[in-house]
């Protein structure tokens, strides 16, 4: 029995006539080090927990939970695991790739849109009964308002014609016909664009001349120093690790005295001494360590 409190079921979905519920809704996908299979999220769970799959180090947990207890049909809500597994698991690498796990929750909210247009619209989500007709009332009701880019449009409108080439994954069949005639989300939504010729206003010749000539000036005059130093900053790390490991391997009276003893050497041969307080006013707090460093190197 798993304990994961997270992805306990709300409240009973449908069966699903593709996926038990034990089905292992990540199987396949790299996990994090540490992650065990037998805690991650079964198919049948109202809450998949999909951090797990998550490598990025700043993630928060609760971004990657997908919550489809907040879906009431319970047709729906099957409907949206299966689409949700499919969009993870991508049975279909040559129509489209796998969903991320950072994107399954917005995935969620375009299948939950779209299935609330058809209980509005057709009374239920059964696919069989979708036709072209409903689709461009969807498509319409996405533009209606204008509050929507064709980017966001295109974006909602993956759904029908992902539920038309996911049908073998769906209980019930998908979406019978290829919606659209074949047509494109981008196409669909408006976004394409026809024109091959770059719109982009160009440069004006005395911006780019400037940053040619700097460019060139790089190359030309700062390179050889840029490239000294980085030279000696390699040079600077390789003997910081040398001295990291040199250290490594003494106690820490030992680094303490071997230092000591090699700054005192370098002012004899300078031909400096060190104040004993005689001549200049020594800090009280100075003597003591002098007279300790003495008898370090001395014995």
């Amino acid at each position: 029995m798993r304990a994961n409190p997270d992805c306990t079921t709300a409240r009973p979905s449908l069966p699903s006539a593709i996926h038990p519920d034990d089905t292992d809704i990540l199987a396949g996908r790299p996990l994090r080090p540490g992650s065990e299979r037998s805690m991650l999220s079964r198919f049948g769970d109202d809450v998949w927990d999909l951090s797990p799959a998550m490598f990025r180090a700043n993630a928060r947990p609760a971004a990657f939970r997908v919550d489809f207890g907040a879906i009431e049909d319970p047709a729906l809500r099957r409907l949206a695991k299966e689409y949700m597994l499919a969009r993870l698991q991508a049975p279909l690498r040559s129509y489209r790739g796998p969903c991320g796990p950072s994107t399954a929750k917005g995935t969620l909210l375009f299948l939950r849109h779209f299935g609330e247009f058809l209980h509005d619209r057709i009374g239920s989500v059964e696919l069989a009964r979708v036709d072209q007709q409903v689709l461009d009332a969807y498509l319409a009701h996405l533009g209606a308002d204008g509050a929507r880019s064709s980017q966001q449009i295109r974006l909602y409108v993956d759904v029908p014609i992902d539920l038309h080439h996911f049908g073998p994954w769906v209980t019930g069949g998908g979406i019978p016909f290829l919606p659209w005639g074949g047509r494109t989300a981008s196409n669909v939504s408006g976004r394409s664009r026809t024109s091959s010729e770059n719109t982009t206003p160009r440069i004006p010749e005395p911006v780019i001349g400037a940053l040619l000539h700097w460019s060139m000036r790089y190359v030309d005059v700062f390179a050889p120093d840029i490239l000294a130093a980085r030279e000696e900053l390699d040079r600077l790390k390789a003997r910081a690790a040398q001295i990291i490991a040199e250290d490594a391997r003494q106690t820490r009276h030992e680094r303490f005295r071997y230092r000591l003893r090699t700054w005192l050497e370098a002012r004899r041969a300078e031909g400096r001494g060190v104040h004993s307080g005689s001549a200049v006013q020594t800090p009280p707090a100075v003597s003591p360590m002098l007279g300790k460093a003495t008898r370090i190197i001395s014995g």
